[in-house]
């Protein structure tokens, strides 16, 4: 051993000196800011549907809260690593559809489902509606408005969606399909899904956009109903909203009529007061429509990048909220009007109770 004078060990016990080097020397690597640890720090973000976090969303708080200076690359793969913590991995979610598409038919008998594989048995299309949605069909307005929209998830895929609207006025859920792509064999299979599962009702249109496949497989599957884009039926209605005369009023009805027999009842209960310029005696600049299709395309927006079965329980949550709340709404109601009826008759009376009759006394001469 050596003495201690001979030793070459020593030990630093206080170094006053400031350490500054920049922010971007300290955090240029930051190889212990993995996507896994940030991925464990931000999952609570991902338990509520409701809110949308990003990676540009992780890049500003890490940056923000901890100095962490990160690609957006790392910042994706954080939110992906975040995901599979609190959904699991999409993969394992496709095994999980034939025991999920099980349970509504025995929780909510009635409701419809079907499962397509391809011939190696891995997952095509898959098809949901639920028994409210077909038992409430029977009471809606007879016009199906379809659509679609892309999904987000791992393995990308489309959002098949059918709705309709009730005695009130509001949305009705009907029915939704995951599919590859949109093309002729996937809009025909979930066509004719809807046929088997809501059948074909007198006058029943079919309200789109102007996508091709969505024409032929409803030409195939519904020839008795009529299927008009929304182009057609628009040109028509803004015709109708515009018009200045009562003759090219009834001109445009008419036209109208014949692309879609439901719509002419349904404009005509609203009030044509209420959007036609010809039945308006103060001047009308614009007129709005809502297409309910994308309405609703707008309020999935949190769950289109979920695991597959996951979106499906998200959808199925979704409709049994508002066919619970829709149940309840009437019950509520002592009249027989509806609920939107009697809001307007109510605020009619209220602007009536401002009103100022005067009278004029004429004195006659006897």
């Amino acid at each position: 051993m050596l003495q201690e004078k001979e030793q070459q060990i020593f030990i630093i016990r206080k170094l006053n000196i400031n350490h500054n080097c920049s922010m971007v020397v300290r955090t240029s690597d930051q190889r212990q800011a993995t996507s896994s640890v940030i991925g464990e720090y931000i999952k609570s973000k991902y338990t509520n549907l409701k809110i949308v976090y990003k990676p540009a969303d992780i890049l500003r708080d890490m940056r923000d809260d901890h100095g962490i200076k990160m690609s957006y690359s790392k910042a994706y793969r954080s939110k992906v690593v975040a995901q599979k913590m609190v959904r699991g991995k999409p993969c394992d979610s496709f095994s999980l559809i034939p025991s999920y598409l099980y349970m509504p038919m025995v929780a909510n008998p009635g409701s419809f489902v079907k499962l397509e594989l391809k011939d190696d048995n891995s997952f095509f299309y898959v098809f949901m509606a639920l028994n409210a949605s077909i038992k409430g069909w029977e009471f809606c307005i007879p016009v199906i408005a379809v659509d679609s929209t892309f999904l987000t998830l791992a393995y990308g895929g489309m959002l098949l969606t059918a709705f309709a609207q009730d005695g009130n006025g509001k949305i009705f859920p009907l029915a939704f399909s995951v599919v590859d792509s949109e093309n002729d064999e996937s809009w025909e299979w979930f066509m004719r899904r809807i046929r088997d599962a809501f059948h074909m009702r007198s006058n029943m249109c079919i309200v789109s956009d102007r996508h091709e496949s969505i024409k032929n497989a409803a030409i195939g599957v519904f020839p008795e109903a009529s299927h008009k884009s929304t182009k057609q039926l628009r040109e028509a209605f803004h015709g109708a909203a515009k018009a200045y005369m009562t003759e090219a009023f009834d001109y445009y009805m008419k036209q109208l009529d014949g692309k879609c027999r439901g719509l002419k009842t349904y404009l005509q209960a609203v009030d044509y007061k209420k959007w036609a310029r010809a039945h308006r005696k103060n001047n009308r600049h614009k007129v709005m429509t809502t297409n309910i299709a994308e309405s609703v395309n707008s309020r999935i927006k949190a769950g289109k990048d979920l695991p597959i079965t996951t979106l499906l329980e998200y959808l199925r949550k979704m409709v049994q909220e508002w066919s619970y709340a829709n149940m309840h709404l009437p019950r509520s109601t002592f009249a027989n009007l509806s609920k939107g009826t009697e809001d307007i008759l109510n605020d009619n009376y209220i602007q009536s109770l401002k009103l100022v009759v005067w009278f004029n006394y004429v004195k006659l001469n006897k």
